[in-house]
Order: C-alpha cells, then structure tokens, then sequence
C-alpha cells in the first residue's frame, strides 16, 4: 500500500471515530434527558391559559391535539442559544412559573415538562 493510500484511510478512519465519537459525547442531563433524544434546558418565561405569541414560535398548540380549554402552557426561553422560543402544555400540579428553569423535549409535545435539579 502506498503512502497515500494509507493517508487517506487513516484519514477516513479518524473521521469516522471523530463522528461516532459525536454521539457518546451528546450530553444526557440529569442521567436521563438525552439531547439525542430532543431535550433541552430551557426558562419558564410565562406559564397560563394563553401566553405570548412569537413569529418564530415552536407552538406546540397547534400539534393537532385535542385538550380542554382551562389547559396551562408554558412559554420558554431557550437563551443564549438560538433556538426559537416554545410553547408547550404543562400540568397544574407542576405549578410552573417564570423563571424556573425546566427540560423540555423540542421533538415530542406530549413530553412532560421536566423541573431543573436546583431550579
């Protein structure tokens, strides 16, 4: 084998740890909430019946589900990353309010809302 063919498969071999490597390094909060999985760290911004609308909103009020009327939502902030804001359905018994810092799943909108262990 010539010098630049192991050049090159060394090359693709260190990108394939690099990338796989990826993965294992995904960070998994808590010991349960995967980023691979969708969660995320977010702030309670407003918690209610209706909250703020945004142009760029993750709205998980219009997924299509069906839910009663006295339902609360929680508006949350995603800052200092770039992620949009989002909307998503809360429990009362959670008694979320603004300024509580949670994990939120940004690919499920039937995930509950997770409360941040010293949040």
């Amino acid at each position: 084998m010539n010098l630049r063919c192991q050049t090159v498969l060394s090359m693709a071999a260190a990108t394939w740890a690099l990338l796989s490597g990826c993965t294992l390094l995904s960070p998994v909060y808590e010991g349960r909430y995967s980023v691979t999985e969708g969660w995320r760290e977010a702030k309670v911004v407003e918690v209610g019946t209706t909250v703020r609308e945004h142009p760029r909103l993750a709205d998980c009020r219009k997924d299509g589900v069906d839910r009663p009327p006295d339902q609360l939502y929680a508006y949350l902030d995603f800052r200092p990353t770039r992620r949009e804001p989002r909307v998503v359905p809360v429990a009362r018994e959670q008694a979320l309010r603004a300024g509580d810092l949670v994990y939120v799943n940004v690919k499920d909108c039937s995930a509950p809302v997770a409360r941040r262990a010293g949040g």
